[in-house]
């Protein structure tokens, strides 16, 4: 007489390792969907006036005046 059953022993294994792959798969699709605070600010707490030596020239004096105008319109200060 011979035995017709299946033996799912031995296709168990590949099919439980395909199963745990798309598994994985699907976590780390779903793991990027998290939500993260959002920060929004003006840069006022960064940057701050600049001030200059008497040893920089016209044209680098003329750049941080024209930086610390910006600023105060900016920031305020």
């Amino acid at each position: 007489m011979t035995n017709y059953a299946y033996n799912w022993t031995a296709c168990a294994l590949p099919q439980r390792s395909t199963y745990i792959l798309i598994l994985l798969l699907m976590i780390s699709c779903v793991s990027g969907c998290g939500t993260r605070p959002t920060v929004v600010t003006d840069g006022c707490d960064v940057f701050r006036h600049i001030t200059f030596s008497s040893q920089d020239t016209l044209e680098t004096r003329r750049e941080i005046e024209k930086h610390n105008t910006k600023y105060s319109q900016l920031c305020g200060s």
